[in-house]
């Protein structure tokens, strides 16, 4: 499933470019994708502007292009074996002619809340333009014990 900025370019119909593409997969699939990249997955830190995160996964760079793949993300929700809702409420995005698995917006709205970082306000601002599933949303933050933030940025939202 595509998450982060390559999920901003799905969603926005590539008018949001990405540097790189984020994409979390189960631990199994994870360990076949290395491969397939001639990559080992590691125990990771990541620190993303105020986002930090322990992970198991790898970054390379493939026919030019930079991946960063990950079975751990976030840790809490690891944790708390929540992670299966990204993959059952994801959406399917047709983009050049590719078919991509594409985390749902709430999920993304929910990263782009923990990174804090000036593109991800940006990337905040165009998804509050979109339609969201309000409970949905609601659960995500708290299985990463964001609510109150999370429900922060979504009454900004209506005052916008």
């Amino acid at each position: 499933v595509i998450i982060a900025g390559f999920a901003m370019t799905l969603y926005t119909s590539g008018k949001r470019k990405a540097h790189d593409i984020d994409i979390l997969l189960t631990k199994k699939d994870l360990k076949i994708f290395a491969r397939r990249l001639s990559c080992k997955p590691s125990l990771r830190l990541i620190t993303k502007g105020a986002y930090r995160n322990r992970d198991y996964g790898f970054e390379t760079t493939y026919k030019g292009q930079k991946v960063e793949a990950t079975a751990g993300y976030p840790e809490i929700r690891m944790k708390k074996r929540k992670m299966k809702k990204i993959f059952e409420h994801k959406k399917q995005i047709t983009f050049k002619g590719i078919q991509w698995n594409v985390a749902p917006i709430e999920e993304i709205i929910v990263l782009k809340v923990a990174l804090m970082r000036n593109k991800d306000k940006k990337d905040r601002a165009i998804l509050n333009k979109m339609k969201i599933n309000l409970p949905l949303l609601k659960e995500i933050a708290s299985d990463c014990e964001m609510y109150e933030k999370v429900i922060n940025n979504v009454k900004r939202r209506k005052r916008n």
